[in-house]
C-alpha cells in the first residue's frame, strides 16, 4: 500500500466554495494550467504516486506530464481506461458534473482507440475491473470520479 498518493484533475478548478461543480468552457485553458501547476508542486514535494485524472483523448495531451515526471525522476505509466461507449453514455447521463454531448464522447472514444504512444512510454490498458483493483492499491475511490474513460498518468 502506498502512503503518499495524490490525485490532480483539471475538473477540480470548476468546483466552487460550496462543493458544486460548474464547468465553464472559457475557463478550460486556466483549469489545465492550474492542474499542471499542482502536479509540478506535488513533484517538488516528492509525493510518491501522483495520479493525473484528466481526459486525454490524445496522448499528446499527456506528454507535458510525462516529460515533467521523467525530468523529476518518476517512473511513469500512462494508463488508458476503457469501457463500452454505451456505458460511457449511460454514466454521462447520470453525471452530477454536467453532461458532455454524446457525439463528443463517441469522438473521444474513437481517438483513444486509434492513438499510439511513443515506443519508449510505458503504457497499459485497464478495463473497469482492473481500474477498481488499482484504485484500491492507491486508496483512491473510482466511484467518486465521473471520468472513468480517461488516460491517467501515475508517477
Amino acid at each position: 500500500m502506498w502512503n503518499n498518493v495524490a490525485v490532480v484533475s483539471a475538473d477540480d478548478y470548476y468546483i466552487g466554495p460550496m462543493g458544486r461543480y460548474s464547468y465553464d468552457k472559457d475557463l478550460e485553458p486556466e483549469a489545465h494550467r492550474s492542474c499542471f501547476r499542482r502536479f509540478l508542486g506535488l513533484m517538488e514535494r516528492v509525493v510518491e504516486v501522483i495520479v493525473v485524472d484528466n481526459t486525454a483523448s490524445r496522448l499528446l495531451e499527456a506528454s507535458p506530464y510525462v516529460l515533467a515526471a521523467e525530468a523529476h525522476g518518476y517512473v511513469v505509466k500512462v494508463v488508458t481506461v476503457t469501457c463500452a461507449v454505451e456505458k460511457m453514455l449511460e454514466r454521462n447521463a447520470a453525471s452530477e458534473r454536467g453532461q458532455i454531448p454524446n457525439g463528443l464522447i463517441e469522438v473521444m472514444a474513437e481517438r483513444i482507440a486509434k492513438d499510439d504512444a511513443p515506443p519508449w512510454w510505458t503504457t497499459e490498458v485497464y478495463d473497469e475491473e482492473r481500474l477498481d483493483a488499482a484504485c484500491k492499491l492507491f486508496s483512491i475511490d473510482p466511484k467518486t470520479d465521473d471520468e472513468l474513460v480517461c488516460r491517467e498518468l501515475t508517477g
